[in-house]
């Protein structure tokens, strides 16, 4: 039944006129330590609006705490260890759309514009057929603009092809 479903919504419900609902893009980031995690918390703060994920891995216990700033337009992460020099991962931002990306030592950035709908009024049209991406003001979607940064204490930061990489850190900051 599953993959009965997934082609329906592939075939159905997902296509070009969807994207006009994705978000920008999406983040990875994948721990370089190893695996199973032990003792894990998953906990959400509603009053404070905060996420935070605890886990423990060879000795190590981890915290990573998440929340977003509206009036400062961020999601913020932060990465900590209770040892030093334990925190090391591999950042990856990937944009769901068509965009142009660029980076820096420790910071990955992409900007783009949604698809726009190309409709005759009064006439039923496919919407899959109408989306098109546009270069200009007039002939375009909603402008859009990602940015990861990371900030370490301590340990090294450094971009390898599309991936930045945190290594040895008593903690980072996204």
């Amino acid at each position: 039944k599953y993959e009965e479903a997934q082609k329906a919504v592939e075939q159905g419900i997902s296509n070009k006129a969807s994207q006009v609902y994705l978000t920008p893009g999406d983040l990875y980031i994948d721990m370089h330590h190893a695996f199973p995690a032990e003792n894990c918390i998953r906990s959400l703060d509603i009053s404070k609006a905060v996420h935070t994920v605890e886990y423990d891995v060879d000795g190590v216990h981890f915290t990573r705490t998440a929340f977003i700033s509206k009036p400062n337009d961020v999601i913020v992460t932060h990465i900590t260890a209770n040892k030093p020099g334990c925190v090391s991962f591999g950042m990856k931002l990937s944009p769901a759309m068509n965009a142009s990306v660029s980076y820096t030592d420790n910071s990955i950035f992409f900007e783009g514009r949604a698809p726009y709908a190309d409709w005759q009024l009064g006439v039923w049209q496919d919407p899959s057929h109408y989306m098109r991406y546009g270069t200009d003001d007039q002939k375009s979607g909603m402008a859009y603009i990602a940015e990861a940064r990371v900030i370490s204490d301590e340990g090294e930061i450094e971009r390898t092809g599309a991936e930045i990489e945190v290594k040895n850190a008593d903690s980072a900051l996204i």
